[in-house]
């Protein structure tokens, strides 16, 4: 067997043991997913790739065990890891006392990694044009340049190594789609009744449609855990959430939707930046580029050059005046 597919042993509770022989180069998506009986793990050296959510739910997992000779996968301190250690392939949930991540990871779990997800998340510069077209809410010509270099940015700040699609990136363009969607109803629907109460509507849609869902998948909610986090908590929904989605109702009154998306994706660049300021992280010369390169993308998108005379208008047929 060189290949175990995608979903093969899906939802096995009862499978308690599992052999996976050398010869075996690739476990499919989601291939032991629910495998609640599961407790121990040996990946053969023959072993290149692992489907993203291939481990999903084995909450009986004491540890991960790689043979010696494997070139992709390392066990550290019974976890899965890449074997440069720059990402957490997968966690045994049974693991007890305390655990300290390596300081050369870069990426937890299966999904996206955060500079691709920043990238594809930031597409909505693009998307919010595309989307305005058919609603009559044309962009000027230097707003659409400014779309392709902040791009262009996104590229340079978000994408370190070679760029690729997983399944898992669609949930994240899904996510991009979203965002756009917002900024467009936004421009609609702000006009049209008070800022503040708009804003306060969309907090209390968003507080129970997902208090359901959270029960519904995220099981008992634990009180404790909330207690231990309740000054990020505060600041995420105060200040994240509460005060800037409010101005964004606000402010997008007397704004192009797309020039307002470009604005709003200056968040990756601040991200980059408060992150290196607040935390001393380290930014490459790559990434101070694609901060420069947002940034004027954002000053280009606020420039009128029909007012500067850079761009004339064409007069329409039939216009005309009379000399006296």
């Amino acid at each position: 067997v060189t290949s175990i597919g995608s979903y093969t042993f899906y939802g096995c509770s009862s499978l308690t043991s599992a052999t996976l022989h050398e010869g075996l180069e690739e476990i499919g998506d989601s291939a032991f997913e629910g495998c609640s009986s599961l407790t121990t793990i040996t990946i053969p050296s023959t072993l290149t790739t692992i489907g993203d959510g291939a481990f999903s739910s084995c909450s009986s997992i004491k540890g991960f065990e790689v043979t010696a000779g494997n070139t992709q996968f390392k066990s550290v301190n019974s976890a899965l890891f890449t074997a440069d250690e720059q990402k957490l392939v997968a966690f045994p949930c049974k693991f007890e006392g305390e655990y300290t991540i390596p300081s050369t990871v870069t990426g937890l779990g299966d999904g996206t990694d955060a500079g691709k997800a920043a990238f594809i998340t930031a597409l909505y510069v693009v998307i919010v044009p595309l989307i305005s077209l058919p609603f009559g809410r044309r962009a000027p010509l230097n707003v659409w340049i400014s779309v392709v270099i902040a791009v262009c940015g996104f590229y340079l700040l978000c994408i370190k190594e070679d760029f690729s699609l997983s399944p898992s990136d669609l949930l994240v363009l899904i996510c991009a789609l979203i965002f756009a969607a917002h900024i467009l109803a936004i421009d609609y629907f702000g006009p049209m009744c008070d800022g503040v109460r708009f804003s306060c509507v969309q907090f209390a849609v968003a507080f129970l449609l997902n208090s359901i869902l959270a029960l519904i998948f995220e099981g008992p909610i634990d009180f404790s855990a909330i207690g231990a986090q309740i000054l990020p908590i505060l600041y995420l929904g105060i200040c994240s959430s509460g005060i800037a989605y409010t101005l964004q109702t606000v402010g997008q009154r007397n704004a192009n939707p797309t020039v307002a998306s470009i604005i709003l994706s200056l968040e990756s660049v601040f991200g980059v930046v408060g992150g290196a300021i607040l935390l001393g992280e380290k930014m490459s010369v790559r990434e101070y580029i694609g901060c420069a390169v947002v940034f004027s993308a954002v000053l280009l998108s606020q420039i009128d050059f029909d007012k500067l005379g850079i761009i004339k208008k064409r007069p329409k047929i039939g216009d005309s005046r009379e000399e006296s």
